[in-house]
């Protein structure tokens, strides 16, 4: 529920007290400190009520989310004021839930079993290759096995008919453009100069949200902000 709630108010929250009954025995942890401040909030502060039954009724019904889900909302809440960081760190969260999340079939572009007898044969194609030292070979030969893997965009893409998700919003042309705006902050340490990058922060917090809210179970409306904040329906 704790980290449910801050997923809604949109930033980290702080517990000064937590009580953890178990049998005859009870639990009180104290915490000092102070909570995040909220950002891009996914729900308005005071209509939480269908929030929370969707996560108690979650948690019945189903058991807790999985710790991945929750690491990967912890990577939304980092708290910055650079903008670099809050995509990549959306980014991160991203691919930490592609990471351990989507069936391990479609973390390749064909069945293992079927590329196995391509794979020794362009080994052995490299290995015949009189012009290359043996460095180089044992290298390539070593990259051959990459061939299968499917490319983030591929994986991307999956997370939509995998969770069941909207698709608006992110055509191919929208996939492609933030794989290629984290590629260039990663490689490079900045964004590309005169580029606003603050559509593309918001579109990667918002696919991590359809997939925080379907894995919840909650169906009502949340805050959108696509094309400034608006009230949009789940799913």
């Amino acid at each position: 529920m704790h980290q449910g709630l801050a997923f809604a108010h949109g930033g980290r929250l702080q517990t000064p007290r937590l009580d953890y009954v178990h049998g005859q025995t009870a639990e009180a942890t104290f915490y000092e400190g102070e909570g995040f401040k909220p950002e891009m909030a996914v729900l308005p502060h005071l209509n939480h009520g269908p929030f929370i039954r969707a996560l108690a009724e979650r948690y019945e019904n189903k058991g807790p989310l999985r710790d991945k889900l929750w690491t990967a909302l912890g990577w939304m809440q980092i708290d910055t004021t650079f903008d670099e960081i809050r995509f990549l760190s959306a980014m991160t969260a991203l691919e930490s839930i592609i990471d351990s999340e989507l069936p391990e079939r479609r973390g390749t572009i064909v069945a293992k079993k079927e590329f196995i007898p391509l794979r020794q044969e362009i080994e052995r194609v490299v290995e015949a290759d009189s012009t290359l030292a043996e460095s180089p070979k044992e290298i390539l030969k070593a990259k051959v096995s990459q061939l299968n893997q499917k490319t983030l965009s591929m994986k991307i893409q999956a997370l939509f008919p995998h969770y069941k998700i909207p698709k608006r919003d992110f055509d191919d042309a929208v996939i492609r453009g933030l794989i290629e705006l984290r590629n260039t902050i990663v490689h490079k340490g900045t964004g590309p100069d005169g580029v606003d990058i603050w559509p593309s922060i918001i579109l990667a917090r918002e696919l991590v949200t359809r997939i925080l809210l379907k894995e919840i179970g909650f169906h009502g409306h949340y805050y959108c902000y696509v094309g400034g904040r608006h009230d949009r329906e789940f799913p």
